[in-house]
């Protein structure tokens, strides 16, 4: 969560077939030598409701006069005046709303849960340990994934972490 609430609209680049966001800010992972994170996100054709990069375009599409009339240039503000950014643990509570509304057991999962599933989601769906380590911010040697995640699966470097979740 505190790496979506540093996304700012100036640092989205909006390409043909993704968008790629950047964090510049410092985050918790932060440190010399290490890479900042690098969020992609791949349009998905095959199923367009469901496609996190078109939601992203409708929602700074649907957010730019708040945004302008505050002079905010974080993507995520509160939907109340002034529309000022909204912190790590407001982006929690609804993506916690989310999940709950899409029935997801909340009492197993929580906000915070979401890294965790997607990276074994992705894993289950063939990408690469390297890939699924380096997409969730985890080092090359950090066993957090293989001790509490990982699930046995066949090997594949051709597949893309994002795509690999929403083709499923």
């Amino acid at each position: 969560m505190q790496t979506l609430s540093l996304i700012k609209i100036g640092n989205i680049c909006f390409r043909e077939d993704l968008i790629i966001i950047k964090i510049d800010n410092l985050i918790k992972t932060s440190r010399p030598g290490t890479h900042q994170p690098l969020i992609r996100l791949p349009y998905i054709k095959e199923n367009p409701k469901i496609c996190p990069a078109l939601a992203l375009k409708s929602y700074i599409n649907k957010t730019e006069n708040l945004r302008s009339d505050q002079n905010c240039d974080y993507l995520f503000i509160s939907f109340k005046k002034p529309h000022k950014k909204v912190g790590s643990q407001t982006l929690g509570h609804w993506v916690k709303e989310v999940l709950e509304a899409s029935g997801i057991d909340m009492s197993m999962f929580g906000a915070h849960s979401t890294r965790h599933a997607a990276t074994s989601a992705a894993r289950r769906a063939g990408v690469s340990l390297e890939v699924v380590r380096r997409a969730a911010g985890w080092s090359q040697t950090s066993n957090v994934f293989l001790k509490y995640y990982n699930r046995e699966v066949a090997e594949n470097d051709n597949d893309d972490f994002a795509n690999a979740l929403f083709n499923q």
